[in-house]
């Protein structure tokens, strides 16, 4: 299994989560965080998984593709039309 879906798997509270999701037949995207760095959406086993994180600011990190926390809040945004019919 690749390395950065193994850490994502991680970050949803066990592998057991990602197989129940993956499984249920219903879930079609997964929201995760808190993984550094800007990661694209990928698809898994009928999964979408989407990482909004922001990243971080710092003197010995910088993950920001905007100049300020705002803009790089509003570009990593995403919204969801949960009344859209699939």
């Amino acid at each position: 299994m690749e390395r950065s879906f193994q850490m994502i798997r991680a970050l949803m509270g066990a592998d057991q989560l990602g197989d129940l999701l993956e499984a249920s037949g219903v879930v079609q995207t997964a929201y995760y965080g808190h993984l550094h760095g800007l990661h694209p959406t990928f698809t898994h086993g009928g999964v979408t998984y989407v990482n909004p994180a922001v990243g971080v600011n710092k003197k010995r990190m910088n993950e920001w593709q905007r100049p300020t926390f705002m803009e790089q809040w509003a570009w990593r945004t995403k919204i969801v039309d949960l009344d859209k019919k699939v």
